[in-house]
């Protein structure tokens, strides 16, 4: 058994007039942070892969890509941060997200608008409906590290940014307090989600 060890994070609020400052200081900080980051979304797009998994930023939207099959023998998991541009290739295609290097992707609206005219009854999707929608896509023949089907998740950064602020002040406004068994516990579930990514599927 652990020695019981607490962490007390609180924030003293000793009138009403206080709190009303403490939570629109946070929101406005909210609102400021999530507007900035759509603003710059519909020009450049932030994308982070970390073991194949990949989050970025699309048009207001946030794009989590998940892969559900594991890592083919002999591959290695992908990790790279880059940022893409949007651009129109040429006076025939739609704006797309290109790198300097010459990457290129869809973006998130347009992939997602194109699934719904194609039809195509191997995949899954709901198509976007207030900024959340997301699509499984078998990836077995576009990837030979992760042959498998994936998961896409878009959801609105304002959705993000509103819940992030609401755990925010919550933990901030109330008196939390953690034991050393909770606190090995959240590391062990947060080890447990870096590792499974980089599973490795038997030779």
């Amino acid at each position: 058994m652990f020695p019981l060890v607490t962490f007390d994070f609180e924030i003293k609020i000793k009138n009403s007039n206080q709190l009303v400052r403490f939570v629109a200081a946070l929101i406005l900080a909210s609102v400021v942070a999530s507007a900035s980051l759509i603003v710059r979304s519909y020009t450049y797009s932030d994308h982070l892969t970390y073991s194949d998994v990949e989050l970025s930023t699309d048009e207001g939207l946030f794009s989590i890509m998940i892969p559900l099959a594991r890592l083919a023998p002999g591959h290695k998991a992908y990790n790279d941060w880059r940022t893409y541009t949007r651009h129109r290739i040429d006076e025939w295609t739609t704006d797309r997200w290109v790198t300097a290097a010459g990457g290129t992707k869809f973006r998130a609206r347009e992939y997602f608008a194109m699934l719904g005219q194609a039809g195509n009854d191997d995949t899954i999707s709901t198509g976007i409906f207030m900024g959340f929608g997301y699509v499984f896509v078998d990836s077995t023949l576009t990837s030979a590290s992760r042959p498998g089907p994936l998961l896409w998740i878009v959801v609105p950064i304002w959705a993000v940014a509103a819940i992030s602020t609401a755990a925010i002040g919550a933990l901030l406004c109330m008196r939390a307090r953690f034991g050393i068994r909770s606190l090995l516990l959240l590391t062990a579930i947060a080890a447990v989600i870096l590792l499974l990514p980089t599973l490795q599927a038997s030779p």
